[in-house]
């Protein structure tokens, strides 16, 4: 005699739980339709990458100059971009601490010329 184990009401009989089945069968098709997903994905990816590094860069565009004649348009104003920065600032650019250190520099050979000059008359 065979044991026969039981381990649902259907095993008794061999018949097929359809529950379990359709359960199974969709997370085989889940399963699969995800690593398509991913198949997919990485495939994508790659095709990126490779047009980034076939594609040459944009030529550089010309910087934004801002000049002392600058007008500076808002709200339906034209204001000077004087008002917010002096010729100083426009001419040399913002100060930072290298900038600075710099204009200091070129100011004391400056105060030195003009000393000389005015020593000579």
């Amino acid at each position: 005699m065979t044991k026969v184990e039981q381990t649902d009401i259907f095993s008794m009989f061999d018949i097929e739980d359809e529950a379990v089945i359709k359960l199974e069968a969709a997370k085989a098709a889940a399963v699969k339709k995800r690593e398509e997903q991913i198949e997919k994905l990485r495939k994508s990816n790659e095709e990126k990458k490779e047009a980034k590094a076939s594609t040459p860069a944009a030529p550089k565009k010309d910087p934004f100059k801002v000049l002392v004649d600058t007008i500076v348009r808002y709200a339906g104003m034209d204001l000077p971009v004087t008002n917010y920065f002096s010729i100083e600032e426009l001419e040399n650019g913002l100060p930072t601490k290298k900038k600075k250190k710099m204009m200091m520099e070129k100011n004391q050979h400056l105060r030195r010329f003009l000393k000389m000059l005015s020593e000579r008359n």
